[in-house]
């Protein structure tokens, strides 16, 4: 048998930048509930939440370059050459880096049928003292 890491209601850290939190609070609390996320669990929250605000940010601003530069994602370098703007790349790793964290809490179809969850305490006090 596995070892089994006690299940602990999840803080949301203070790092954390607005919009990763904002995931936090509303995969935490869902995750727990379904006896998905222990505490040994959570850098890999932090991972998803933060990679998340990461993705989220670099898509915003190739939004507003596209919007400014009649649609084109690139630019032109002090060479003359033309190259994809770098947010591109950022969205895209961020985005990876999430459906790798994502697939990792069970949180995808596939990912999620494969998870064996354990219930969380009815109370409080059995979540932190584990009895």
């Amino acid at each position: 048998s596995e070892p089994q890491p006690k299940l602990l209601p999840p803080e949301c850290p203070e790092f954390l930048d607005t919009e990763a939190k904002k995931l936090w609070c509303k995969l935490a609390p869902e995750l727990y509930r379904l006896g998905i996320l222990t505490m040994v669990d959570w850098p890999l929250l932090e991972g998803l939440c933060s990679a998340y605000s990461t993705w989220r940010s670099a898509y915003l601003f190739i939004q507003e370059w596209q919007a400014d530069h009649n649609s084109v994602q690139t630019y032109k370098n002090e060479r003359g050459d033309y190259k994809a703007i770098p947010q591109i790349a950022v969205a895209r790793d961020a985005l990876n880096q999430f459906k790798s964290y994502a697939c990792e809490l069970g949180m995808t179809p596939i990912t999620r049928s494969k998870i064996t969850a354990k219930k969380p305490p009815d109370n409080e006090e059995e979540a932190y003292f584990g009895y």
